[in-house]
């Protein structure tokens, strides 16, 4: 038997695919200036899946390079049409962090914090009814409380466990 699908996804080209088994940990929009760079727009739209529920279909090439905290940032991307895939953090052990946009059905996603704000736009209006940070968000505990509150539980909150 093969695990169920949550969602798939990949590049624009379709020589790189992804199938997500579960639901994510933890969904936020990051303003940092790599993910402007990254995104080409304000922000970046993520959701962070455990590892072991991503699984890869062809071959991307990558990019490393070091984070303004110390961490060691990895991004996959298409070879082809260049798009980006996912995404691993040397901080954040056993995630996988994929862009909502590659994602064939995204209707989904509900970021449980805003990041990074110190370096959002002025253009770039996103919800205020849930925590902001003027730079990353605490991973554990707080950040947790505080997503219950400002939004209601549902399928996807209900696996927010110590991300």
């Amino acid at each position: 038997m093969t695990d169920p699908e949550f969602a798939t996804g990949g590049c624009r080209c379709g020589a790189v695919r992804y199938t997500i088994h579960q639901p994510p940990v933890r969904m936020v929009q990051c303003h940092c200036v790599d993910c402007q760079k990254l995104s080409g727009t304000g922000h970046a739209s993520q959701a962070f899946f455990r590892a072991e529920d991503v699984e890869l279909h062809g071959t991307p090439s990558s990019w490393v390079f070091e984070a303004d905290s110390g961490n060691v940032k990895t991004y996959h991307f298409c070879p082809t049409c260049g798009s980006r895939l996912h995404g691993k953090n040397s901080g954040r052990p056993g995630i996988t962090i994929v862009p909502v946009g590659c994602l064939e059905d995204n209707a989904w996603f509900s970021p449980h914090a805003v990041a990074y704000t110190r370096a959002r736009q002025d253009w770039d209006v996103t919800p205020d009814d849930i925590p902001n940070f003027e730079t990353m968000p605490p991973m554990k505990g707080r950040l947790t409380a505080m997503m219950t509150q400002a939004r209601p539980t549902n399928r996807i909150s209900s696996r927010l466990l110590e991300y």
